[in-house]
């Protein structure tokens, strides 16, 4: 069996390929997995992966959603593969894996039943089971089978905080039936960075604070089995080690899994023309844990490219991080009748920080009436009231405007109740009489009559008083009313009367009813 990118001589099988990776340990110059690597890969035909790029970042995703896809006779950056590259603005292109050995990968494994798989172009895919791969040119998933015990997807797509990262959704599910009690994944990858491969700066960082990760160093030969003993040239956090050709390995231990049960977390794969553009995209995307590698001699600038890898979700503190803008919400505009109570909700307001907010609420005569993130107002009359609400986190704010619109509460109201024609002589010198309809939501009796009027001419009660009458035998009280018919301003061809008044309380009613003026 050839392994892709390694000396074939130097491994004897898969297991025995797992085993000699595990074991050798590089310090300085290039390593015996990089000599015979180029020659290697000249005889390897194009891998059944997928090229994927944001425009900033090239990644050549496998089917089993490690890195490291074979395109010849097609090349990239001058190679006949893609691992991780960076399209630099300033015109090149340069690629940190692919050359020498194709050694990035990773692995997954019940460390109590010993059951595990892993995938690593270099040294084989071993007990996994392809379900699924789907690639648009821009993302890429992968959904493998580990020994009928792990369903494990790896989802890659562009970071939405940074072009200099795609982020990959990594879900292990446990399809076992059973509970697995100690749940293993590692990542390796050999750094070979342009325009020095196999003589490289690498950093590691963030380890020592993160309760998952078991182990990490920097040999990236390490094997992608996390049940395969550890060898390295140093361990933990360390801070541009080298230059010599290596890389880096994370092991985490994520705990107990219950039958059914999916763990997920985040992992970055990422570039930037400098150091500090470097640092600040991991602080985008808030990585845990990371490493940087950089070619021989630019450690102090990390130019041309620094090439990223990191870590979400695996109990560590975020290394760089950054204060984002609140979002504030006052909630949707409300419409309300008159005698509602109005309550502004703005505890929909959010940090993406996780910081405590202040909130002020202020009406459209700029006035504070609030600095709680809920705003009662209580009963409100017609009419139109505006609210802005600005939410900060102390450094950051952001504001978010609602209105009230309040009307008058609808009356059920009956023109000429024991006449259902409703026909009205707009000639006639008497009365029409009318009915507010009485309901188990509505109590005539807290009607201002007073305060009544009708029709367009806007004419009181003609008596300056209703009386009580349950007209429609509903079982509730109605309101009888009397109005001039001359005096309600009703005209031939009208087809609505309306009244409109206020409750004993101040509060706005309207009602209206179908009408056939004649004459």
């Amino acid at each position: 069996m050839i392994f892709a990118g390694c000396d074939s001589t130097a491994l004897q099988g898969t297991e025995d390929a797992s085993n000699e990776q595990a074991v050798v340990s590089q310090t300085e110059g290039t390593h015996p997995l990089n000599a015979n690597a180029p020659e290697i890969q000249e005889r390897l035909g194009k891998s059944d992966g997928s090229i994927i790029s944001n425009g900033t970042l090239r990644l050549g995703v496998n089917r089993e959603g490690n890195l490291n896809v074979q395109t010849y006779p097609t090349s990239y950056a001058g190679n006949w593969g893609v691992g991780l590259q960076y399209i630099s603005p300033n015109g090149g292109e340069y690629e940190s894996t692919f050359q020498g050995c194709t050694c990035e990968g990773w692995g997954v494994a019940d460390a109590v039943s010993g059951v595990s798989g892993d995938a690593n172009d270099a040294f084989g895919y071993n007990n996994v089971a392809v379900e699924s791969f789907v690639a648009d040119g821009v993302t890429a998933t992968s959904v493998v089978n580990v020994g009928g015990v792990f369903r494990v997807t790896h989802a890659y797509a562009p970071s939405a905080a940074t072009p200099n990262f795609y982020e990959v959704s990594v879900s292990i599910e446990n399809i076992s039936g059973a509970a697995v009690s100690d749940l293993r994944y590692s990542r390796v990858m050999d750094w070979d960075i342009d325009p020095t491969p196999f003589s490289e700066i690498v950093t590691v960082q963030g380890t020592a604070g993160a309760s998952s990760v078991l182990l990490a160093g920097d040999n990236g030969f390490n094997s992608s089995n996390p049940l395969v003993p550890r060898y390295s040239s140093v361990y933990g956090d360390f801070v541009d080690n080298g230059p010599t050709d290596h890389g880096a390995f994370f092991d985490f231990g994520f705990g107990a899994l219950g039958a059914g049960e999916t763990f997920s977390f985040k992992t970055f794969y990422g570039a930037a023309g400098s150091e500090v553009d470097a640092l600040a995209a991991l602080g985008a995307v808030k990585a845990e844990v990371y490493s940087l590698g950089q070619s021989n001699g630019n450690a102090d600038t990390g130019s041309p490219a620094t090439f990223m890898f990191g870590f979400k979700g695996v109990g560590g503190d975020v290394q760089f991080p950054t204060n984002e803008a609140p979002t504030a919400d006052a909630g949707a505009d409300q419409a309300l009748s008159a005698g509602q109570v109005a309550v502004l909700d703005g505890s929909g307001s959010s940090d993406p920080d996780g910081d405590e907010l202040t909130y002020s609420w202020v009406d459209s005569n700029n006035q504070e009436v609030s600095t709680e993130a809920t705003l009662d107002l209580g009963a409100l009359n017609t009419g139109t009231y505006a609210f802005t609400l600005t939410v900060s986190d102390g450094e950051f704010a952001d504001s978010d405007d609602v209105a009230v619109v309040v009307t008058p509460a609808a009356l059920w109201f009956d023109i000429k109740p024991d006449d259902t024609s409703n026909r009205i002589n707009s000639k006639n010198k008497g009365v029409i009489p009318t009915a507010i309809l009485g309901s188990a939501g509505f109590d005539v009796s807290t009607v201002d009559v007073s305060s009544l009027v009708f029709g367009p001419g806007q004419t009181p009660e003609a008596h300056g008083e209703g009386h009580s009458e349950d007209v429609n035998g509903d079982g509730f009280m109605d309101l009888v009313l009397h109005f001039s018919t001359q005096g309600s301003g009703l005209a031939k061809g009208d087809t609505e009367g309306c009244v409109s008044g206020m409750t004993l309380d101040g509060f706005d009613i309207a009602g209206c009813d179908y009408a056939d003026v004649f004459k």
